[in-house]
């Protein structure tokens, strides 16, 4: 499945951010948030609204250019546009929205 990278990513992230905390590194701990959010919503969007000519491109060799020409295809915002409109869970969808407007 080719949104299970970019979710075990996240949760990697979570795990980095909570440990640095523990440890009293809280702006290094905090620092964390943002990426564990945009692996979060990059997997959710991969897993509920992605185009399968889109998770088919991730799959294919990719060239420097290439990787840039996907990557750039699409941003953060469309995607949660995308999700809402998808039938991913609407609660988890609405908490992504949440962080991305703090």
């Amino acid at each position: 499945m080719v949104s299970f990278p970019s979710v075990y990513l996240s949760i990697e992230h979570a795990i980095g951010a909570h440990t640095l905390i523990m440890l009293g590194m809280n702006s290094s701990g905090y620092i964390l948030y943002r990426p564990q959010f945009e692996t979060l919503t990059r997997g959710m969007w991969l897993l509920y609204a992605a185009t399968d000519s889109y998770r088919e491109s991730l799959f294919k060799q990719m060239s420097m250019e290439s990787e840039i020409q996907v990557k750039d295809n699409i941003n953060l915002s469309q995607m949660l546009k995308h999700l809402e409109k998808s039938k991913a869970p609407k609660h988890i969808i609405e908490h992504l929205i949440e962080f991305r407007d703090l």
